[in-house]
């Protein structure tokens, strides 16, 4: 169990982040069949690192695309209730 829980951890620390494939990958070692993967969720958290752009680049100098911290607060609030919605 051990095992799997660091080859999850390091498959999305490689992946710099979540994406449709991570997010795939960690659903499947949670204990959900591929054809449960929910396309909603995916799409919300593809937007959402979308969005965020250079923000979340240590190594970005400038940065053009920053949200409202209160749009940004939302939208981690309704992406973790999508989340919580999927584990549950």
């Amino acid at each position: 169990m051990a095992r799997t829980i660091k080859h999850a951890r390091d498959s999305v620390r490689e992946n710099n982040g979540i994406k449709e494939y991570s997010f795939a990958r960690l659903a499947v070692f949670a204990g959900k069949m591929p054809d449960e993967i929910d396309n909603a969720l995916v799409a919300s958290l593809t937007s959402y690192g979308s969005s965020r752009g250079d923000v979340a680049h240590q190594s970005a100098a400038r940065v053009t695309t920053i949200l409202a911290p209160s749009a940004e607060a939302k939208a981690v609030d309704d992406i973790l209730k999508q989340l919580e919605g999927y584990f549950s």
